[in-house]
């Protein structure tokens, strides 16, 4: 992506916090704050830029997230949230003690959707640590990990491929699938 398609760059981008100073008494800060008591967590933070309230927030155990159109930002964000041990973005999604040498293990995940081709991409970081030290650690992405389909599409696959006789089922029950579920069975027959 060139420069021209986003707005901060350059000198910009790596001078903004050093321009805006101190920001913790910013009112937007607190309303935000209110906000999120009132109606609740996740939360999105559309252009996050440098962090400045999405770091306040995931230091405070806010389940947030943030998307900036600016490169060069969110990679200012991410090296100021290592610095402060945050993992915007990533989700802990494991964590488990080694017995036999008393290692820390976890797993952060993420994913993100492209809706239009109904697909999922997933990325999950692994890393062991022994007295706060990290010893191991990968990354590890799937990209396309899931494709979605319709009760429709699937129908299709199935009708195509040779398969008679089809059932929908609501989830993994053998109630018959509404036109709302978006987890469901197929089973049929193929002809011998």
């Amino acid at each position: 992506m060139s420069s021209e398609a986003y707005e901060y760059y350059g000198l910009m981008a790596e001078t903004w916090d050093l321009f805006r100073g101190d920001t913790s008494q910013w009112e937007d800060r607190f309303f935000y704050l209110e906000v999120i008591k009132e109606y609740g967590e996740p939360v999105l933070d559309v252009g996050c830029g440098t962090g400045r309230l999405l770091l306040d927030f995931l230091a405070q155990g806010i389940d947030a997230d943030g998307v900036d159109n600016s490169p060069e930002m969110l990679a200012l964000c991410r090296q100021k949230a290592g610095s402060q041990g945050l993992n915007p973005n990533w989700k802990l999604t494991g964590e488990k003690t080694r017995p036999a040498v008393g290692a820390l293990a976890r797993r952060w995940s993420r994913a993100w959707y492209d809706v239009e081709n109904q697909l999922e991409h997933t990325e999950e970081r692994y890393e062991v640590t022994l007295d706060s030290q990290v010893i191991a650690a990968e990354l590890h992405r799937q990209s396309p990990a899931t494709r979605w389909y319709t009760q429709a599409q699937a129908e299709d696959l199935y009708r195509r491929a040779g398969f008679g006789d089809l059932r929908l089922l609501r989830g993994f029950t053998f109630q018959p699938a509404t036109p709302d579920d978006e987890v469901f069975t197929i089973i049929g027959q193929k002809p011998r």
